[in-house]
């Protein structure tokens, strides 16, 4: 049973467009993963400047009364 299960992945992997390429598909996941945390801490680092900011417009303000 274990022997035809891997016969029907390998016949499967040749048939599979995504894997007859040289890139991986878990090496296409790698990279889209790495794109995706990388806009999530740019976008954690905006939005983080921005409370700064948000923060010392308000003290200022306050400073001013």
């Amino acid at each position: 049973m274990a022997m035809e299960c891997r016969q029907n992945f390998q016949n499967y992997v040749k048939t599979n467009p995504m894997y007859k390429d040289s890139n991986r598909p878990w090496t296409i996941i790698e990279r889209l993963s790495e794109r995706i945390i990388d806009e999530l801490l740019k976008e954690v680092a905006t939005e983080a400047k921005l409370d700064i900011m948000i923060n010392d417009i308000y003290n200022m303000e306050l400073q001013r009364e």
